[in-house]
């Protein structure tokens, strides 16, 4: 199946397995901005940053993180969200081993601006994070 008429950047139909990052339910809020990463002629690309963590997402040019990404660690935490010049920025979601969810606002590489945290026992935070 085709998505239709997504005129925002240009393309009127995307084949979904083009889609690298925005191709599951609880990533698809990165779905515009993975078309733009498209449209802008970002690299996709899977990358061992260090030892623990392995990035899959966007990269420039140069060969920094933009666009949209998603890291996974060996412990099993893993984030997606929004890049721009190797630092997360935008909107992004973790997921923690322990089972819990966190959604918001990124600034400069920190989670800052309004969010959500949803424990695994069903509690809920939700309000304004300052550069955590």
């Amino acid at each position: 199946m085709l998505l239709n008429k997504t005129d925002d950047y240009g393309l009127t139909e995307i084949d979904p397995s083009l889609l690298k990052v925005a191709n599951t339910e609880s990533t698809r809020f990165l779905l515009q901005a993975e078309l733009r990463a498209i449209q802008q002629g970002l690299q996709y690309t899977e990358m061992q940053v260090t030892k623990e963590i392995i990035y899959k997402g966007y990269v420039d040019k140069d060969g920094q993180r933009e666009g949209v990404g998603m890291r996974i660690k060996t412990d099993g935490y893993k984030d997606y969200g929004q890049w721009h010049l190797d630092k997360r920025q935008g909107l992004g979601m973790a997921e923690f081993p322990n089972g819990n969810i966190w959604c918001g606002e990124l600034k400069n590489g920190n989670r800052e601006g309004f969010a959500t945290w949803k424990a695994k026992n069903g509690d809920r935070f939700i309000g304004i994070y300052s550069k955590n």
